[in-house]
């Protein structure tokens, strides 16, 4: 087929022809990528595939920039040279939009569960896991006892982190470490804790929760923590295997310590 055809010279030889499939193409394939990297999403699978179309730009590419002997002797395969260069576009826009679709609304779990929908906050399956007796929610702080006064030497504030089983651990003025590290000021027995997993900071009466690159992530009300966030009453901070802890400045929701026999 004659490259005087009115396509084939607009895709040859026009200011956008080609290089509008090659834009369509890179487009698709970072959105796609930056998307399921930022929600967790296990589509790798997805990732290479919207890559691989490009190479079908190859051919449009060694024809533009090779010498005139390449040029002529490619000529005769000019409708496979418009046919891959479409396709390089095209592929990698339906993939997109097929991902875009499927995954619409969702989020990915840090730790390998499938996909779930992100209104729901938190993974379905670690969310179960958050019952009364599952691993880090045992304490050598008996119901009712705080954290803070199971230490000396650190000035408390008047702020708590309360599990769904009764336990508080009392906030210190400045830094409060949470981790699975044992001189963490809150110890958590749970391998999904990382050592130094996360942060609340007391600034003037204001609170503060850092993720100190954990693993599993910090998450604030069903939201991953990736900068500070503040803390208000009410809060919930969910860790680990599904660790969830709920702040508040409210002495009255904290347990007192049990009376002794």
């Amino acid at each position: 087929m004659s490259l005087n055809n009115p396509f084939f010279n607009w895709f040859y030889n026009g200011p956008i022809g080609w290089p509008l499939f090659l834009i369509i193409a890179l487009v698709a394939t970072l959105w796609l990528n930056l998307d399921s990297l930022k929600r967790h999403l296990p589509v790798g699978w997805l990732r290479l595939a919207v890559i691989l179309p490009i190479l079908l730009l190859l051919p449009i590419v060694i024809y533009q920039f090779g010498d005139a002997v390449t040029q002529r002797s490619m000529r005769g395969a000019s409708l496979l040279i418009v046919g891959s260069g479409v396709l390089a576009g095209l592929i990698p826009a339906i993939i997109a939009l097929g991902y875009t679709a499927r995954f619409w609304g969702m989020a990915g779990c840090t730790r390998g569960h499938p996909p779930y929908l992100k209104a729901k906050g938190l993974c379905p399956i670690c969310a179960r896991q958050t019952l009364p007796g599952m691993p880090g929610h045992e304490s050598s702080i008996m119901p009712g006892e705080t954290r803070g006064e199971a230490k000396s030497g650190r000035k408390t504030v008047k702020a708590w982190l309360i599990t769904g089983t009764g336990y508080s651990f009392q906030l210190y003025k400045g830094d409060t470490i949470i981790g699975r590290y044992e001189e963490s000021d809150i110890s958590l027995d749970d391998k999904a804790i990382s050592r130094l997993h996360a942060k609340v900071v007391e600034e003037d009466g204001q609170f503060l929760i850092y993720d100190l690159g954990s693993t599993t992530g910090t998450w604030l009300n069903g939201n991953r923590v990736r900068r500070p966030e503040s803390l208000n009453n009410g809060d919930e901070v969910a860790l680990g295997d599904g660790i969830r802890l709920t702040f508040t400045t409210d002495k009255s929701r904290v347990g007192l310590p049990p009376k002794s026999s």
